[in-house]
């Protein structure tokens, strides 16, 4: 209710009113009763996370800035159960991307979350954001921050970091040696992610999508080793994390390409 309360502040209502609301969408929202309900007051939960995703995805962009807007306005961090959870998802790069057709609009809106909550995680997003938008010059600065306030073993920034370094450079490769040694110092800041971080599966895939475009450009050597590094970790990591789903198919465009040795574009 704490949530429901402040959202629904900047029109006045009533804690009738918006009770009556949270009645109205019981279809989708249902009283919650679990353990994490620590205080005593009204816990609500969605019925269905699947369902409560396909909403979000499907929310039209307009409707989707309007609602993150309202909310971070009107919503403490403070009034949010599991704050710390809620935010690993809550500014994703690729939500934000999808409700602020403007880039400056997008980097505002991370830059008002980031007076509230200096937390480097929202630097990262930020930069991942802007770099998915071809601002590299700024994503640079935003992570580049993001690593200087984290923890030097932080190895989803350092993840981050070298994709950002990748992207900035991979549609400048070709015969120029300092694109080169640009887009190699990516690929092994992901080799020093993949050894050193519990979350195996993820630089691996990382890793294996840098490879297929390095492997696109170069067409040597070192980028078939890139290749057979992949697979080998793909590999590894689908033994050890069967149910992730996207594993397995990227597994074999990496070693189709490595049977054919021909770039698919």
């Amino acid at each position: 209710m704490d949530v429901a309360l402040g959202y629904c502040h900047p029109w006045g209502m009533s804690y009738q009113e918006v009770y009556d609301l949270l009645s109205e969408v019981s279809a989708i929202v249902t009283e919650y009763k679990g353990y994490l309900a620590e205080e005593e007051q009204d816990y609500f939960a969605a019925r269905s996370l699947l369902v409560a995703e396909v909403i979000m995805s499907a929310a039209p962009s307009g409707a989707l800035r309007q609602l993150l807007s309202t909310f971070h306005e009107n919503v403490s961090p403070y009034r949010i159960p599991r704050y710390q959870t809620f935010s690993r998802r809550a500014f994703d790069s690729s939500l934000i991307k999808r409700a602020f057709a403007s880039v400056e609009d997008g980097a505002e809106f991370y830059d008002r979350v980031y007076a509230r909550d200096r937390s480097p995680y929202l630097l990262q997003q930020k930069a991942l954001f802007l770099s998915g938008r071809n601002r590299h010059g700024d994503a640079f600065q935003a992570i580049d921050r993001a690593k200087a306030e984290a923890s030097p073993y932080n190895w989803t920034i350092r993840n981050s970091h070298a994709v950002i370094l990748f992207r900035a450079n991979i549609d400048f490769a070709g015969d120029k040696p300092e694109v080169r040694a640009q887009l190699d110092a990516s690929m092994q800041t992901l080799s020093e992610c993949y050894h050193s971080d519990r979350r195996k599966a993820f630089h691996a895939m990382t890793f294996a999508d840098q490879a297929l475009r390095y492997w696109d450009v170069y067409r040597d050597k070192s980028a078939r080793a890139y290749l057979e590094k992949a697979q080998q970790w793909l590999a590894e990591q689908r033994k050890r994390e069967p149910w992730l789903e996207r594993i397995a198919p990227l597994e074999r465009v990496v070693a189709k390409r490595l049977e054919l040795g021909v770039s698919p574009h």
